[in-house]
């Protein structure tokens, strides 16, 4: 691992890199670059390819770091066209597909406690995503008030504007899905999702990051046929509920987006079973056959 420093697109970021080399002698990558150095080549990025990691993406906290990953990868692929860059929404489509999800998170679980990488977990996330090298920004001064100047008042304010956040999130999240869903639904009009998507974002009053994540995998795959239709909540969203309760302030939206999240989990398939059997029982209509 070597930390060194790139001028790309007229200014400077610091990159962590990690090497996977299958004849690699190290059982761990560690993030320091007094433990296991190495030296890029002229040609190693073009030749062998650039995937974009993040530790937020576990999470799913820290959105402006992901937007300035994802923002940074975006420029370097525009400005060097001559090295095979791989977005961090890429990277996490290649991981869902390959279903390995679980050994990513593993990933960061292992550098949060042990401060290394694990050479046979980054090799998974290099293969799925084919690539050599995997680069994650250092972003560890980085915060959404380094960039607005803003600063909270009272202890616990700022956590509690980033709940709010996060559920306002989940709502939005929730009407693109509905949206979509609806427009897949009318295949007698061949609609292209994916050149809707990229019309919506320029100029469209819905126009937002999470419209730009989803243009980049539908101009990809549209039928998402790989994809596991499960969606985890991270418990944050549950305080917004609470709060909403509390102050009898209403918030049907995001507290639905959250009732959905537990629908895709399965947390929903007792009260089905329920339903239907109490169809059964008042129509005698006959149950449904598992898909």
């Amino acid at each position: 691992m070597q930390l060194f420093k790139r001028s790309i697109c007229g200014f400077s970021i610091l990159l962590v890199l990690a090497v996977i080399v299958s004849g690699c002698a190290f059982d761990q990558i560690h993030s320091k670059a007094d433990h296991a150095d190495f030296s890029l080549q002229q040609g190693d990025l073009a030749n062998h390819g650039l995937a974009f990691i993040t530790p937020s993406t576990v999470t799913g906290q820290e959105e402006d770091k992901q937007t300035l990953a994802f923002t940074f990868a975006k420029t370097m692929r525009e400005r060097r066209p001559d090295i095979r860059i791989v977005t961090l929404p890429e990277t996490l489509s290649a991981i869902n597909k390959a279903d390995i999800t679980e050994s990513y998170k593993l990933l960061y679980v292992d550098y949060r406690d042990t401060g290394v990488f694990k050479r046979d977990l980054l090799k998974k996330v290099g293969q799925v995503t084919g690539t050599r090298f995997l680069a994650q920004l250092k972003l560890s001064n980085f915060t959404q008030s380094s960039i607005t100047g803003i600063r909270w008042w009272s202890a616990g304010s700022g956590h509690f504007v980033k709940m709010i956040h996060n559920s306002i999130e989940y709502g939005m999240m929730q009407a693109y899905a509905e949206g979509f869903a609806l427009l897949k639904g009318r295949e007698d009009f061949n609609l292209d999702l994916g050149a809707i998507t990229e019309m919506w974002r320029h100029g469209s009053v819905v126009r937002s990051w999470l419209l730009d994540l989803t243009a980049d995998f539908l101009a990809g795959t549209q039928q998402l046929e790989n994809v596991i239709p499960v969606v985890a909540d991270t418990g944050e969203e549950r305080w917004t509920a609470l709060e909403a309760i509390e102050q009898g302030v209403p918030a049907p939206v995001m507290s639905l987006a959250l009732m959905m999240r537990y629908a895709s989990q399965g947390s929903d398939e007792y009260s089905a079973k329920l339903l239907a059997k109490m169809r059964q029982g008042f129509g005698g209509h006959a149950l449904g056959q598992p898909q």
